[in-house]
């Protein structure tokens, strides 16, 4: 075989000219870009990413915007194309990752790449109970709110409960914005007691955090009793009582 001139075309295929006559053009295909999966947010590191590529290619992960090192490299597997590499992102930020495959265990043609996006947040949220105060006192509804904020990657849920059971859930809010929550329980049913108020919220990048206080449910009247007073018959025109209570 006799190559002549050659060129890349725009989707990086070769195209080979033969130094012969009759010269015949020869095309050569790159492996598609890698069908991936990558998280949109995280707070592991390194982050995982999986999926298919040409098989026996050499799947690479590199930063789209920086120049530097590959972050991540591995084979596909020979038969099935099967893929699983893990990436060092930057911390607490977010990082655009370009994936090829390189076709021949990377002697051969370079494909065009995958593009994804991570957020690496490992940070936790900030969740604040907004009512009932700490240690109140209630007999048969108490009022509940809460409200949670993050910086990193976003809130994904906020859930106020009453011991285990949730009471009320904050949809997923827009980036950079904070969620709130609020909801009015019947605490007919509860025993009497201290109870725990507890406010659970989870941003997207699954970091967990929660903010408790303790509330007293208390449906009993107190007793009230006396204490002193003036014999039943007196002609007293100013008696004086003393009166007692408990609780």
């Amino acid at each position: 075989w006799w190559p002549g001139a050659a060129a890349f075309g725009p989707g990086r295929d070769l195209f080979v000219v033969e130094f012969r006559a009759p010269a015949r053009i020869l095309r050569f295909r790159p492996p598609p870009p890698p069908l991936v999966s990558v998280p949109a947010f995280t707070n592991r590191m390194p982050v995982p990413i999986v999926g298919h590529a040409q098989a026996g290619s050499l799947v690479q992960a590199m930063h789209t915007s920086l120049p530097g090192p590959v972050l991540a490299a591995g084979a596909a597997d020979a038969v099935t194309g099967a893929v699983a590499i893990s990436a060092s992102v930057r911390e607490n930020a977010e990082t655009g990752l370009s994936i090829t495959a390189t076709a021949g265990g990377g002697n051969g043609l370079v494909g065009l790449p995958a593009i994804a996006s991570v957020v690496h947040d490992d940070h936790l949220p900030t969740v604040e109970i907004l009512a009932p105060f700490a240690t109140a006192h209630v007999r048969e509804a108490v009022a509940v709110s809460a409200r949670a904020a993050d910086e990193g990657s976003g809130m994904l849920t906020l859930q106020p409960m009453i011991d285990e059971a949730t009471v009320a859930s904050a949809p997923t809010a827009a980036p950079g914005e904070p969620l709130a929550a609020a909801a009015v329980i019947n605490v007919a049913a509860f025993r009497e007691g201290l109870h725990s108020v507890t406010a659970r919220a989870a941003d997207r990048a699954g970091n967990w955090a929660a903010a408790s206080r303790l509330i007293v449910v208390d449906r009993t009247p107190p007793d009230t009793f006396l204490l002193a007073g003036p014999p039943v018959e007196s002609a007293d025109r100013n008696p004086t009582f003393r009166l007692g209570g408990s609780d």
